[in-house]
């Protein structure tokens, strides 16, 4: 990050980003494959201009839907409320308190990921089309940006991941900070959560000594749903701050653009399958 920090052109950053893929698919054989293998990081697309703002919410968190970022962070976020809030509502002894509370933050931490993910343009622009098709606009929209709305209606400009100025940490970073409170909140019973009792049929397999077992690689939809209704207005506070793509024909450059973009980028395509 430091090396990212010190970078003072477009060469430098982009030397660095490549430097962290391999030095992680070094570190991860499976890393390529894994983030070509869905849409887990990218926001559904949004196949109409008629479709309103809590009804793309509504339909990105349905069983029926495949997975994407605002579904993973639903499912682990409940999950982690379901796991932290027995620090107050069972009496643990201290080491079963130790196991739940890091399975809890395990939990929480993944979903802020997607969360973060979210709010990256690439991510919101990058969903259609095949694996490099997507790696292509994932990264000419982080880097040049997309204009878009959020979920409660405010207009917003997006950079993403490498490319995101402090103008565009603000949504991100309330929307963390919310999810953080929520979490807190619940860990001490209090809040608009400490009355809720979490589903035992959502809870099913929860397992307070280790981290939720989904695997977003191998799954394409969830196999539950990820919250239940009576915990849907605090999850609302976080993803309202969400931006909602544009529609496919309303994207600033051309497929053909786009395409000749890919080819400059996939000569090794067997090794650049690669999102962050």
């Amino acid at each position: 990050m430091r090396r990212m920090a010190r970078a003072i052109n477009r060469s430098e950053r982009v030397s660095f980003l490549r430097d962290q893929d391999i030095e992680l698919q070094h570190a991860d054989r499976e890393y390529a494959s894994r983030a070509g293998s869905n849409n887990v990081h990218f926001l559904l697309p949004r196949t109409g201009l008629d479709t309103k703002q809590l009804e793309y919410l509504i339909g990105s968190l349905e069983m029926s839907e495949e997975l994407n970022a605002l579904s993973v962070y639903a499912w682990f976020h409940y999950r982690a409320l379901s796991k932290i809030s027995l620090l107050y509502n069972e009496s643990l002894r201290i080491k079963e308190k130790q196991r739940l509370a890091i399975a809890a933050l395990a939990d929480e931490a993944f979903a802020q990921r997607f969360l973060e993910d979210v709010f990256a343009a690439g991510h919101v622009a990058g969903t259609w089309g095949s694996t490099s098709l997507r790696k292509g606009t994932h990264d000419y929209y982080n880097e040049h940006g997309l204009e878009t709305t959020t979920c409660n209606g405010d207009k917003i400009v997006l950079l993403g991941d490498a490319y995101m100025r402090p103008e565009e940490a603000v949504e991100p970073a309330e929307g963390v900070r919310k999810s953080i409170e929520q979490f807190i909140h619940a860990s001490e019973g209090r809040g608009d959560l400490s009355h809720h009792v979490y589903s035992q049929i959502n809870g099913t397999g929860l397992d307070l000594a280790t981290a939720d077992s989904l695997n977003i690689c191998s799954n394409n939809f969830k196999p539950l749903s990820p919250a239940d209704a009576a915990i849907g207005c605090s999850l609302y506070e976080v993803i309202k701050l969400a931006p909602i793509p544009i529609e496919l024909n309303q994207l600033l450059i051309s497929d053909f653009e786009l395409r000749s973009i890919e080819g400059t980028i996939f000569d090794s395509k067997s090794f650049y399958l690669l999102m962050s």
